[in-house]
């Protein structure tokens, strides 16, 4: 199945943490996926793009072009493939390839080059199905490496 995807230019992150890579959107996020409106909210936590270290030489992983499509990625990720309106209300449920076809075309919206596309495409498809796999171990780490930054900001 081909996707069309749409995303907003802008992205609203705060760090969490830097040694983890951990960052909040601190508004929502808004996404089109075959005209189908999706909200990535506000809160949501992402670790952006988790790019191995050998793709490095091709992949620069702050690069915008494949961050705004990360967000979106992890998110669906995060609900297993369930995307799901502000009210809770299941919109659609995808599989993991459907969820890593979708990262590729939001980089190309976000005019990623091919060969960034293919890198971050194959290192989803080889290892993507550890968090796949888990995806409530992975939200719990990232929500306590959360509640202990902001712990610690209201001691200091």
């Amino acid at each position: 199945m081909s996707f069309d995807v749409l995303i907003e230019q802008t992205i609203g992150l705060e760090t969490v943490d830097v040694d983890t890579r951990l960052f909040r959107l601190f508004r929502d996020y808004h996404c089109h996926i075959n005209n189908m409106p999706v909200v990535v909210p506000e809160g949501t936590l992402t670790d952006l793009a988790s790019v191995p270290r050998a793709a490095k030489i091709i992949i620069d992983d702050d690069d915008p072009h494949i961050l705004r499509a990360a967000v979106l990625h992890d998110w669906l990720y995060q609900n297993h493939g369930h995307v799901i309106d502000k009210d809770g209300h299941l919109l659609a449920s995808l599989t993991r390839r459907e969820c890593d076809d979708i990262l590729q075309e939001a980089m190309r919206c976000c005019r990623a080059t091919w060969p960034e596309r293919a890198v971050v495409y194959l290192a989803v498809r080889i290892g993507g199905w550890v968090p796949w796999n888990k995806p409530n171990e992975r939200k719990t780490a990232m929500r306590a490496t959360f509640r202990a930054v902001q712990a610690e900001e209201s001691i200091t």
